[in-house]
């Protein structure tokens, strides 16, 4: 089945604070699998699979302030913490986007596993001016479509409860 003709299904996270749509075979992950995928104590807060298992998006709210003119600085340093912890994986450099819910930022790299080579693509957004930390992580054959789907779902995110200003 071609990627848009995928039916999606709309779905609420963070305490209904933002909206995503996925696919409608995506799944939240289960709880054997995240254990599995994120062995670290803090994990992200929600996690969701495709099918075959093999591509997962996530999402965090931070306590973490970030106003919308601040994304860009953010995901440049996020890029460069990323670039220490895994040196030459850096795929695509750190750049701002603006979707319907506010500028995005993001960058992706690169990492070897045994099997195949995974893609991360890191986004952050200002929600209510605290940090949203997303990615979306797919093996490395699947890049442009791991690429064009991710800009889907990055469009059709919306922030739910716009705080008051």
């Amino acid at each position: 089945m071609e990627e848009d003709e995928k039916k999606w299904k709309e779905i609420c996270l963070l305490d209904e604070k933002i909206s995503i749509s996925l696919p409608e075979e995506w799944t939240k992950m289960p709880d054997e699998m995240a254990e599995q995928k994120f062995p670290y104590l803090s994990k992200p807060q929600e996690m969701y699979v495709n099918e075959n298992t093999d591509s997962i998006i996530t999402f965090n709210l931070l306590e973490k302030e970030l106003k919308e003119d601040e994304v860009h600085a953010a995901i440049s340093e996020i890029q460069r913490m990323i670039g220490h912890m895994y040196p030459e994986s850096i795929n695509k450099s750190s750049t701002v986007l603006r979707v319907e819910a506010g500028m995005a930022g993001w960058f992706s790299y690169v990492t070897g596993s045994v099997e195949q080579d995974n893609v991360h693509i890191m986004f952050i957004m200002s929600c209510n001016g605290k940090m949203l930390l997303g990615g979306y992580h797919f093996p490395d054959g699947q890049q442009k479509t791991g690429t064009i789907f991710f800009f889907q779902v990055l469009k059709k995110l919306a922030i739910l409860e716009k705080e008051e200003n």
